[in-house]
């Protein structure tokens, strides 16, 4: 018997239409995917927050270092001991691969022994700036409250205290997303060098907590562990970054 294929198509082509009319209309080209904020994100912000190109803490610590050494001598004529004194800077950095500007007001008050020869300066300061590079935009303010110890003795300079960050922010890389930040930070023992004003070593325990644009609330905790020459490890969710800047 001889097939009639013309048959055969036409038959086929009504069963494919049929069946694409009566498909969900949430079929029609897929659901779109959900936003989420990775634990890359998270090091960028954590990474602005600590650069010194950036003005974050790094940045700071040596803008207090500097301070210190102008403050932290022994004067029989005029002995800042006890006297809350305030200064600003403003810090502008025109990089290839990055651009910042950051202004900053501080507070500070040296403590001193019964000598009047300062042993710690107490240090407060508010930053406010935006920065722009090569994988995150950021438009955000700080906050510092830090105790200097070891002003008069000792090569390192050693910093307790907590140090805040929060603002907006924009990925440049993978997904592009863009979130609101903010980045708590509770430290021991960071030691700056005296003579470069460099952090040489240090803990940082963290929390950071952001606003995915189109997304959800993201929380995420650890420690960062500062290693000097402009460099840490960094503990996300138990999961360690290496970061160099």
């Amino acid at each position: 018997m001889k097939t009639n294929w013309k048959i055969i198509a036409l038959f086929l082509t009504s069963a494919l239409f049929a069946f694409a009319s009566c498909r969900p209309d949430n079929m029609d080209e897929g659901d779109p995917a959900t936003k989420e904020m990775s634990e890359e994100d998270a090091l960028d912000i954590i990474e602005i927050s600590l650069s010194d190109e950036s003005g974050g803490l790094s940045k700071e610590a040596e803008q207090a270092a500097v301070i210190a050494d102008d403050y932290a001598q022994k004067s029989l004529l005029d002995s800042p001991c006890g006297q809350e004194k305030d200064t600003s800077f403003v810090y502008e950095y025109n990089g290839t691969l990055a651009q910042a500007s950051y202004s900053t007001g501080s507070t500070f008050v040296l403590n001193c022994n019964d000598l009047d020869i300062p042993v710690s300066m107490d240090y407060t300061s508010q930053t406010t700036g935006s920065y722009t590079g090569q994988v995150m935009t950021s438009s955000d303010s700080g906050q510092s409250s830090w105790n200097l110890d070891n002003l008069m003795v000792g090569t390192d300079y050693i910093l307790n205290g907590t140090y805040s960050r929060s603002g907006s922010q924009a990925s440049l890389v993978r997904n592009q997303n863009a979130f609101t930040s903010q980045l708590d930070m509770s430290f021991e023992n960071i030691n700056i060098n005296k003579g470069n004003h460099k952090i040489d070593s240090g803990l940082i325990t963290y929390t950071l907590t952001a606003e995915l644009e189109g997304g959800g609330n993201y929380t995420f905790e650890g420690t960062i562990v500062l290693l000097g020459n402009s460099s840490a490890d960094v503990i996300i969710n138990g999961t360690t970054y290496h970061l160099a800047w």
